[in-house]
């Protein structure tokens, strides 16, 4: 444990936080690490926004406190740049509000750092009498309140939040790496490369290249901006005549040794530098520890070192005393307008599907009519089809069976007649009685007649109803009146009669 010596006073303690992992940096009086201790405080990887996780850094850090004596020691946070979102300004002083005033608008656009409102701190600075240099931090501030928070659950004094593309650059700028030319540094880990230019301790450009853990993937991605880069550093960074062929690469070995290989094969041929760390950083340097979070703890704890003109921290930590310093009312008509803005969009939304869900059961009621109607007019279809099919099979039926009866009926009636016989009229009435009425000539010849009928096996009863004399001195006539009843009526499959004989055939086997 660090003993409460006069010198202690003037050491500093800096932390790494990133959404899983924390780094404990512990200094001298004179700025140098002593030591450095690793806890993966969130294994389980619960978003920082829920509750657990916040007791989970609470418990982590007051353990770490109880273990070393925190309390007694300022703590400086170094937030991963998954965490805090940097944007660079420079040019003169208009030009410079304007960019500020576009990013503190963007910055409640900014996902990546998850939902809710977010913080922004800047430093300011003027370079000569006409250019300006603006750095801006972007944070979740309910992410950085939980952790201003948990360091108070554990006792602690935060004393600055700067993000590590600040402390790195910083470092870059102490160990004099970027005096002459600006170079590249690129942070690789949890599928995002987080790119930045640096010159004299100074960030000039923080780039994020998400969406892929792939490093050959990044490299090329590298590979193909390095002149978007270098005309970046010229037109808006005043860096004329800039090669922009250096870069350095933290992250795992094998990511480092992908993209190195990559990177020096590319057309641009970036050389991939290593850096050679100071003997008191060799003493705490572990393999355990990524460079990246040597050099962020290393710097961090040195903001007020001389060796070049870097900046401290943005005045996140301020900002967000401001906020919670401010009176209720005013926190209130602040956040009043998000509030109206998002109720007016809630209302046009929900009256927006009120009146899509009005005009779908409208359509929906119509739909229901029209299948009602739809499946009244099949039924009646299908009716109006069965009635056609009977129809057609009566008209069918008629036609092959009750026509041709009919006609053969009178075909074997007909030869029953006398030959001085004339028939006008051969009915069938109610009852199957058949009524045949005309006229001979030449005598009555009204038995034999009934004779032949007799022997039709088609009808029956046969009998006289009348015979009327007709005639004149020249010609006697007699009109007759003949009934009988047919039979029902047998056809063999070619359509003869049952028992059907032809009385001219009969007469002449007679």
């Amino acid at each position: 444990m660090l003993r409460n010596t006069k010198s202690n006073r003037k050491r500093r303690v800096t932390i790494w936080l990133d959404p899983s992992d924390l780094y404990l940096g512990m200094n001298d009086g004179a700025g140098e690490l002593k030591s450095i201790v690793r806890l993966n405080w969130n294994p389980d990887g619960i978003p920082l926004q829920e509750e657990e996780s916040h007791q989970k850094l609470a418990h982590a850090l007051t353990a770490l406190a109880k273990q070393y004596g925190l309390h007694r020691f300022q703590v400086r946070l170094c937030l991963d740049d998954g965490l805090c979102v940097t944007r660079v300004a420079t040019g003169d002083k208009e030009d410079v509000e304007r960019e500020l005033e576009n990013i503190q608008v963007r910055s409640q656009l900014y996902l990546s750092l998850g939902l809710g409102d977010k913080l922004t701190g800047s430093l300011r600075e003027s370079a000569d009498g006409q250019s300006e240099y603006a750095l801006t931090s972007i944070v979740n501030l309910r992410i950085l309140k939980m952790m201003q928070h948990a360091m108070l659950s554990a006792k602690l004094r935060l004393e600055s939040i700067e993000p590590v593309a600040l402390s790195i650059t910083r470092a870059l700028g102490l160990l004099g790496l970027d005096q002459d030319q600006p170079i590249l540094f690129a942070s690789t880990g949890r599928k995002r490369c987080d790119l930045a230019i640096t010159r004299s301790g100074r960030l000039m450009l923080s780039y994020p290249i998400s969406g892929t853990g792939d490093s050959l993937v990044m490299a090329k991605q590298v590979a193909s901006h390095m002149t978007r880069l270098k005309r970046f550093c010229q037109r808006y960074r005043l860096q004329e005549g800039t090669t922009l062929d250096s870069i350095y690469i933290f992250g795992e070995p094998e990511a480092i040794s992908t993209m190195a290989q990559t990177l020096e094969d590319a057309s641009d041929r970036i050389q991939v530098k290593q850096i050679e760390f100071p003997e008191h950083l060799q003493r705490v340097r572990a393999e355990a520890i990524p460079n990246a979070v040597l050099l962020a703890l290393w710097a961090c704890g040195n903001v007020d070192r001389k060796e070049t003109n870097s900046l401290g921290p943005p005045d996140l930590l301020e900002q967000l005393a401001a906020i919670e310093l401010k009176p209720l009312s005013e926190r209130l008509i602040a956040s009043f307008w998000p509030t109206a803005v998002a109720a007016l969009l809630m209302i046009a939304v929900s009256l927006a599907q009120w009146s899509n869900r009005q005009r779908l059961t409208s359509k929906m009621n119509e739909l229901s009519a029209v299948t009602a109607e739809l499946s009244v007019t099949e039924q009646e279809l299908a009716e109006w089809d069965s009635k056609e099919k009977l129809l057609g099979a009566f008209a069918e039926l008629e036609n092959n069976i009750v026509q041709p009866i009919w006609v053969e009926l009178v075909h074997d009636v007909a030869p029953c007649l006398p030959a001085n016989a004339r028939l006008d009229s051969f009915t069938l009435s109610e009852g199957a009685i058949i009524n045949l009425r005309g006229n001979m000539t030449e005598g009555d010849r009204t038995y034999e007649m009934l004779a032949a009928l007799k022997q039709l096996p088609q009808v029956s009863e046969v009998s006289v109803e009348s015979v009327t004399s007709m005639g004149n001195a020249s010609l006697e006539q007699f009109q007759f009146e003949v009934k009988c009843r047919l039979n029902p009526i047998k056809r063999f499959p070619k359509g003869n009669f049952v028992g059907h004989q032809n009385p001219s055939d009969k007469r002449d086997s007679n």
